[in-house]
């Protein structure tokens, strides 16, 4: 097809009232209008690669931080046994040093608190009325003794009654006075056994065994 060249002198359209724009200037604003297009994708790559390296970055963290978690977990559990032994060393020791502790306030205390318990021992008995306390010597030696066999009970005249009375229960005992018998005393007789009371002896023995042992307590104390 052949091309027709028809020159054309003048265009019947009205020209724009404002002002026109050269066409260099033109092509500088198309050209600014690519650099700026061309800046705008290359922002957008950079973005995408910095969000990628990030993204990278906090995963790298997180499989650092449960790698240690995982050694951390491996290393207690093979310290465990060792730390349990120890704790175990440990407590074992601390008991003993309690136990150590609480023999020496023992030690330190006993004499004293023997002593204080023979005072306290010779004041009650002192308060007790020997009447009484003959009967709870002699009750349970008459509930074991005196069966179908007879006894006689021997005991101070100024005692006499009450016990007499006491002991009404056992028709196979007699309670008999003697005056060369001290109130707190009593003799029981029976076909088997002859059984010597004394609560005065009693307890001057039971004294002297506190004191006795008070004093070797205090002995020992003052080696240490």
């Amino acid at each position: 097809m052949t091309k027709l060249t028809i020159p054309v002198r003048k265009l019947a359209v009205t020209a724009p009232c404002e002002g026109l724009i050269p066409a260099s200037e033109l092509a500088d604003y198309l050209k600014a209008g690519d650099i700026i297009a061309k800046a705008q994708g290359r922002a957008a790559q950079l973005r995408r690669s910095a969000q990628k390296h990030l993204s990278s970055v906090v995963q790298q963290c997180a499989d650092a931080r449960e790698k240690a978690r995982q050694e951390a977990l491996a290393k207690v559990e093979q310290e465990t046994p060792a730390l349990r032994q120890q704790a175990v060393a440990n407590t074992i020791q601390w008991l003993v040093a309690e136990h150590e502790l609480e023999s020496n306030i023992v030690q330190r205390l006993e004499p004293r608190l023997r002593s204080l318990m023979a005072q306290v021992t010779e004041e009650f008995f002192r308060q007790q009325d020997s009447t009484r306390l003959l009967m709870d010597r002699l009750r349970p030696a008459l509930d074991r003794l005196l069966n179908e066999d007879a006894g006689t009970l021997q005991v101070n005249p100024q005692q006499w009654e009450a016990l007499h009375q006491s002991f009404a229960a056992y028709p196979s005992l007699r309670v008999q006075s003697c005056d060369h018998i001290a109130e707190g005393q009593a003799i029981l007789i029976t076909p088997l056994i002859y059984m010597s009371l004394d609560l005065e002896e009693q307890l001057d023995s039971i004294l002297s065994r506190l004191k006795h042992v008070s004093e070797e307590a205090a002995d020992d104390y003052s080696q240490d």
